[in-house]
């Protein structure tokens, strides 16, 4: 494993998505709408760290710093490990689900590769001098990253989305 330097968005991901329910949610939004979980785990990070609401021209700097490595390889490297889980015609089942474990690791890897161009991407945001409350800065910024992706949430994102940013 590589030696990463440490970084509280890493730290602040890991300890959210663990929590009951956070993990299905951001899958059912990526799903759904092909949401990069890491940009909405991202929305809320900003929101927890007091920073003021990321507007167009930081998610435009983000989408374009992480969204090539993100597209490129993450996703591919997650259809590969998907398509593993089924097996492979003639293959021993237990050496392919072997190695479909250790290109999780490498999966996972290159999301902590991802999260540290999105932080680098953002830089050090602008503090919440407004005094808002931290989950309506969530609310603001998933917000704008979806008017950046072009998604329009219906009911169901948005319960789906309430039950992320309830757990943060």
């Amino acid at each position: 494993m590589p030696a990463f330097p440490p970084h509280p968005f890493w730290d602040f991901s890991l300890a959210l998505y663990g929590r009951p329910g956070v993990a299905e949610a951001c899958l059912k939004l990526q799903e759904r709408h092909g949401l990069d979980v890491n940009i909405v785990l991202f929305c809320l990070w900003s929101a927890a760290d007091g920073r003021a609401p990321l507007g167009a021209r930081e998610f435009a700097a983000i989408l374009e710093r992480a969204g090539e490595w993100h597209e490129n390889v993450v996703r591919p490297l997650r259809g590969t490990r998907r398509r593993m889980k089924e097996g492979a015609e003639g293959l021993e089942l237990s050496l392919v689900l072997d190695v479909r474990k250790k290109l999780a690791g490498i999966e996972i890897d290159c999301e902590h590769l991802e999260q540290l161009a999105i932080a680098a991407a953002a830089g050090p945001g602008a503090a919440d001098t407004a005094g808002t409350p931290a989950a309506e800065r969530a609310r603001a910024n998933v917000d704008t990253y979806l008017t950046a992706v072009g998604v329009v949430a219906d009911a169901e994102d948005r319960q789906v989305l309430e039950r992320i940013i309830e757990a943060m």
